[in-house]
């Protein structure tokens, strides 16, 4: 029997029945907004795909969507929600001329905020500053007498960088972690250590933890890669993943490092990627794609800042580490993010029963990763626009 550990320090995860910082694992059941009252805890890998974006593999895996996970999370609490967010762009109008039904699961999700913020306790913490739109959903709740907004300053208290942390709790027991943004795209266009709370470790600890810790294979699948430190004024190499990488091939573990590409990209991530992939020998073992999300309609070409892979996990061949930062040295040094990380124990834990043979969450994500990278969207080459 395999139990599974989670240490909070997801593709992202939806828990529920979990109240501790140490957690077992049992599958969800067949209906994923009925979980099972006398589970302990409840796991299960959630994931947006961008419309149109289909996998010929009939075989290829599929999860339950952010969109509904939300609206879980939304519809099960009973005394309150509080949520993490960089942003809020829910509504459609935010953000283009005629969004018809574009975004209508964002709006929805809204509606159903709204709703539920006149029946119990909202609690918001946003990242003060940045994006303008965001203040338009914000300003909707914030005229509810059941909800309350406070807005983080990381610059004023580090000297650079965002609360970037995305996370839904509904009543300290079920909630969602991962990179999807209170942003109607994030449903169906895109898939520091001085704030480390005490007895948490710090998220880039756990991704370098679980990269030297590889026996057989490291993959990373992410939507930017930097191994760069930049606060605004000056840049410095900053290598705590980019060394750890290197040294987990030299030990003979295989490297497959899946990066994201749009037309926002950065010409740095190229780079840093050729820098690891040119270790790719007789010896050592480093390969790097490109995943593009295809632009199907002029509709879709219309909307700004969508069509991308916003994946930041890692995945081993018994640890999943997934984060709400983007792999760059700024986003783990002035920026606040959350990240889970799972293994699974060989041994079975006492008084845990596993009554389900259903794959782990660390399988579920290797499996999600192999289909990624064996799709016609990922190129060995980079991309054209």
């Amino acid at each position: 029997m395999q139990a599974l550990c989670l240490s909070l320090v997801i593709a992202p995860l939806l828990w529920t029945g979990c109240s501790a910082t140490t957690l077992y694992y049992r599958p969800l059941r067949q209906s994923y907004y009925k979980p099972a009252r006398d589970a302990a805890c409840n796991l299960s890998l959630v994931e947006s795909i961008p419309e149109n974006l289909t996998y010929p593999n009939s075989t290829a895996p599929k999860h339950l969507s952010t969109y509904a996970a939300y609206r879980f999370l939304v519809g099960s609490a009973v005394t309150e929600l509080k949520v993490a967010s960089l942003y809020w762009s829910l509504r459609g109008q935010d953000i283009m001329q005629n969004p018809g039904n574009l975004a209508a699961e964002g709006e929805e999700l809204l509606a159903a905020l709204v709703k539920r913020s006149q029946q119990l306790p909202v609690r918001i913490v946003n990242n003060i500053g940045g994006l303008a739109f965001n203040h338009s959903d914000l300003q909707l709740l914030a005229r509810q007498p059941k909800v309350s907004i406070a807005w983080l300053n990381v610059t004023g208290l580090l000297g650079s960088g965002v609360q970037h942390a995305k996370l839904m709790l509904a009543d300290g027991q079920h909630g969602y972690v991962g990179s999807s943004n209170i942003d109607w795209r994030s449903l169906t266009q895109i898939s520091p250590a001085p704030l480390t709370p005490p007895r948490w470790s710090r998220d880039i600890d756990a991704i370098v933890s679980a990269i030297l810790s590889a026996r057989s294979y490291v993959h990373v699948a992410v939507m930017d890669y930097e191994a760069e430190l930049s606060d605004g004024h000056s840049h410095s190499y900053w290598g705590n993943i980019d060394n750890a990488l290197r040294t987990a091939a030299f030990n003979g573990v295989k490297v497959r490092f899946l990066l994201s590409y749009w037309k926002h990209s950065n010409k740095f991530n190229e780079l840093f990627l050729k820098s690891l992939t040119v270790l790719n020998t007789s010896s050592t073992f480093i390969e790097g794609k490109f995943f593009k999300v295809p632009i199907y309609t002029k509709e879709q070409r219309s909307i700004p800042y969508a069509r991308v892979n916003h994946n930041k996990y890692m995945v081993t061949e018994d640890t999943a580490v997934i984060c709400t930062s983007n792999w760059q040295g700024s986003y783990f040094t002035y920026t606040t993010g959350v990240a889970a990380s799972i293994t699974v124990l060989s041994e079975s834990v006492s008084g845990f029963q596993h009554q389900q043979p259903q794959p782990s969450i660390v399988k579920q994500l290797q499996d999600v990763f192999w289909r990624d990278w064996t799709s016609e969207y990922a190129h060995d080459r980079v991309p054209k626009m």
